[in-house]
């Protein structure tokens, strides 16, 4: 993919086509009690999902071409900061400054393709 995702102090995540330098999306993220939300770490996956973690303790999961939202996971009780994923883009690690760290696996069954799910542990 030309495409790369950027995570913002301004409550946005930012699509950027890298042949072109230019931004072909922008996604906004709620703002907390009219504060920024900061995004801390974003990827985006070969199936155009984005998926990112911010200042709200929360992980999310969102349309690359269209911005949409697709999932939330409010799994922290404070920042989440980093994420990881595997090659396969099937299984996501967030961890933030509670000391936690999530596990979310996508699923693929029928009526729920590329649904996420916590992992137990």
């Amino acid at each position: 993919s030309n495409h790369m995702a950027i995570g913002c102090a301004d409550s946005t995540i930012r699509i950027l086509d890298t042949t072109t330098g230019h931004c072909t999306q922008r996604i906004t993220l709620d703002k907390f009690q009219s504060r920024d939300t900061l995004v801390w770490s974003v990827k985006y996956l070969t199936d155009f999902t984005v998926v990112s973690t911010s200042s709200e303790g929360k992980i999310q999961f969102w349309n690359g071409h269209f911005g949409t939202l697709k999932q939330t996971f409010h799994l922290h009780l404070a920042d989440v900061l980093s994420l990881a994923i595997d090659d396969e883009e099937s299984i996501v690690f967030a961890s933030g400054i509670d000391s936690k760290v999530v596990c979310l696996r996508k699923i693929n069954t029928e009526g729920s393709i590329g649904t996420w799910v916590q992992a137990k542990a």
